[in-house]
């Protein structure tokens, strides 16, 4: 039996790690990847809980451009946006949406936060 592969990924918190398109891990992170796992089935056109071959592979296809390593963006409007999105402002700096505020990301942390717009679209 071949052993499965297994990618070590470190990220700043959750925020940022689900933000670029990956999920818990399920064995590390047991409880929240079943907590994940378990709102993807809620959420999704079956109540059948995905693996998470199938997570990661539809992870993949919102995260990349396919065909290019090139990240792929979504527009959404600023109230449909949950908390823990990340947008990037009109000068291209990612912020986290955080309840009526969105907040400075930068490689260092978290940094000002602002109010959060109440229209418009964001990517």
């Amino acid at each position: 039996m071949a052993s499965a592969a297994v990618h070590v990924l470190f990220f700043h918190d959750e925020a940022v790690a689900l933000a670029a398109g990956h999920r818990p891990c399920g064995e590390c992170r047991h409880t929240s990847y079943t907590a994940y796992r378990d709102a993807w089935a809620a959420a999704g056109p079956s109540a059948l809980a995905p693996s998470a071959r199938e997570m990661n592979r539809q992870l993949h296809t919102e995260r990349i451009v396919r065909g290019t390593h090139r990240r792929r963006l979504h527009q959404m409007q600023w109230s449909g946006l949950p908390d823990g999105a990340f947008v990037l402002t009109a000068d291209g700096s990612p912020q986290l949406v955080h309840g009526s505020q969105v907040v400075e990301w930068t490689r260092e942390g978290y940094g000002a936060h602002r109010h959060r717009p109440l229209r418009g679209l964001r990517r």
